[in-house]
């Protein structure tokens, strides 16, 4: 098989090229033969790479919707954490004021 290189896409720029009946530049430095056992071997690569970037891009969506959801799920611990605090806090403050107050009663009842 004929491949021809980069430096003979354009036939105008290149004085010793000629163009043959089938349309095809024609030019002693500009075509190399390779093996077709060699491109299904570029060609085999070339569609490995393509499926394991494909594979990287889904694995990088995965990581990306992980690490939101990883995000989300710290937001509602910390914001349970808070309201736990903020109950604790609410029950320490009503059973510090029964005591008080079951206190003063009997204070009063004695001294009455």
């Amino acid at each position: 098989m004929i491949v021809l290189l980069s430096c003979s896409t354009s036939w105008c720029q290149n004085d010793n090229a000629t163009i043959s009946s089938t349309g095809e530049l024609t030019a002693s430095h500009d075509s190399i033969l390779i093996d077709f056992d060699d491109l299904r071997k570029a060609n085999a690569k070339m569609v490995e790479l393509k499926y394991e970037k494909e594979i990287n891009d889904s694995l990088r969506s995965i990581i990306k919707n992980d690490d939101i959801i990883m995000r989300e799920y710290s937001r509602n611990i910390d914001a349970l954490k808070k309201q736990v605090k903020q109950v604790k806090r609410q029950r320490n403050i009503a059973i510090g004021g029964g005591v008080l107050v079951t206190l003063s009663l009997a204070v009063l009842t004695i001294f009455k």
